[in-house]
Parts: structure tokens; sequence; C-alpha cells
């Protein structure tokens, strides 16, 4: 037997609990599929950014968040998605791999990106305790403090100008010769 809802929601980090959330609050019935809950937000011991909260952990604003789709009515189920079709009468057949089938009028696809790992000793086990996959978002943590910038291109440039102006010296690790194609900005910094 195929469950059927209004709307199935793909990915249970902070996107898909806030889409959850919102169309809960609306009645509409609301199904989340994830493999695990909490995406790139478990990533980090501390959030500064997040409005209402001075200091959160990851895991415990995606708690709350979680928490309060389910107060209206959403329901989470731990699995991960292999097939989205679309029938003739425009209803989204959704597969999971164990085997599950869902329909939906509507599926929003909110399953976030994973950070591309470096692979060197010790990133596993300081990921959200000094390492960091996002400067914008990080970048106020290292107020003053020695940071290492690894990548390169104009995206990495911006970066590094971010982190110059919060930590007390940026070291800026990247394959080949300069960090940009363009001359003029490699000078620069």
């Amino acid at each position: 037997m195929t469950a059927r809802y209004d709307v199935i929601i793909i990915g249970a980090g902070i996107a898909g609990l806030t889409a959850a959330l919102y169309a809960a609050r609306q009645r509409l019935k609301t199904l989340v599929i994830s493999a695990d809950l909490g995406g790139q937000l478990l990533l980090t011991n501390e959030i500064q950014n997040y409005p209402g909260f001075i200091s959160i952990s990851g895991l415990e604003l995606i708690k709350k968040v979680e928490e309060q789709a389910k107060l209206y009515g959403a329901q989470i189920h731990f699995d991960e998605v292999n097939g989205i079709t679309q029938l003739e009468n425009g209803i989204f057949k959704v597969t999971t791999v164990s085997g599950g089938e869902y329909e939906a009028e509507a599926v929003v696809l909110a399953f976030g990106k994973t950070p591309r790992e470096m692979g060197v000793p010790g990133e596993k086990k300081l990921k959200g305790r000094g390492v960091s996959y996002c400067v914008i978002c990080d970048a106020p943590l290292y107020r003053n403090r020695r940071v290492v910038l690894v990548g390169w291109g104009y995206h990495n440039y911006e970066n590094a100008i971010l982190l110059r102006d919060y930590a007390s010296k940026v070291y800026w690790v990247f394959p080949g010769e300069k960090p940009v194609d363009d001359e003029n900005l490699s000078k620069r910094f």
C-alpha cells in the first residue's frame, strides 16, 4: 500500500525541517524522508548567527526545529530515497531503499550538500572543533587566531580577504604556483 501525502520533503537539515514546519502549519499532510537528522548543522558545535540564539549547538538547533515541525504534524521517516517519478496524473511517487513507496502532489528537494573533505589526518575528529567548511558562517569564530585556508580560485580569494579581517594571521594553502589566475588579485593579498 502506497502512503499518500500533500508534500514530501527529502532532507532533514535546517532547510528541509523548516519547509516541513511551514507546510505542516498550513495543514498539509507532510512527510520528511532523510538518511539522517541535521545535515551540515551537525558539523558545528557552536552557531552564533542564528536569529534568537546568541549561541547554540547544531544538534540543539536541529532538535528544536524537528520538535516544532512534529508539533504541527510533520512526519519524519529515516531512510534513503532511491527514486522519484511523476505519474500520469501529475502525482509524484517517491521510493526508498527500504522498499517504501510514497505519493504526494509536491516534492521538495532539500538534501543540501556535503563539504569536500581534504582527507588529512585529524580532519574528521576536528570537524566543528576548528575545521570549518564555511568561511562566511564561521570567520567570526576565529577572531584573533591563526587560521589556514585551503583551496584556490576567486571564491577563496574572497574568503581570504574576509578571514584577514578577523584572524591574527591567515595562511593560504593552494595547489600550484599562485592562488588565483588573476595576477593583480594574487599581488593584492
